[in-house]
């Protein structure tokens, strides 16, 4: 008698590897976590939502040390946030954000996966062609104009409880 296991496949999507290039992406998750290291970080879950990559998922994780917060600050510059100085940032005000993620493929544990190289801020057309995208283009309504997206906000921390 063979052995059996049930599984419930219904609601698993297929695994998509990003294509090799620049990709409209949107942080659908970024959280506190702990590198293998031991060092505190921010890891950042990215879901490409243009192109023939869509529905790929991307991962990036921010170190927050001394040597490595420089591509989080670069990060979030791009969204026009505030990186001088002490500076509180909220994680649920980046989820939902858009950029330009650019992948490459590198080898890592005998298997091709993708990885962030660099980001990009959204040129406003490339924006309009995500926001529409989807839609049908037969139809000729009106586009009601679309409020202006406003940075993510940050709060100076003027609290003495930073370790030193």
């Amino acid at each position: 008698m063979g052995r059996k296991f049930k599984v419930d496949f219904s609601n698993v999507e297929d695994y998509i590897r990003a294509e090799e290039g620049e990709h409209v992406v949107e942080l659908v998750e970024i959280e506190e976590k702990e590198a293998s290291t031991g060092n505190p970080m921010l890891a950042a879950r990215f879901k490409v939502v243009k192109g023939e990559s869509t529905g790929a998922t991307l991962y990036d994780n921010f170190v927050l040390t001394e040597k490595a917060l420089w591509k989080l600050k670069a990060f979030l510059s791009m969204f026009g946030m505030k990186v001088d100085g002490r500076v509180v940032i909220d994680l649920d005000k980046l989820e939902g954000k858009r950029c330009i993620a650019v992948v490459a493929h590198e080898e890592y544990n005998g298997s091709i996966r993708a990885r962030i190289t660099d980001y990009k801020k959204i040129k406003a057309k490339v924006e309009e062609e995500v926001d529409d995208w989807g839609e049908d283009e037969e139809e000729e309504t009106p586009k009601k104009k679309k409020p202006k997206k406003t940075p993510v906000e940050v709060e100076e921390d003027d609290d003495d409880d930073w370790e030193d």
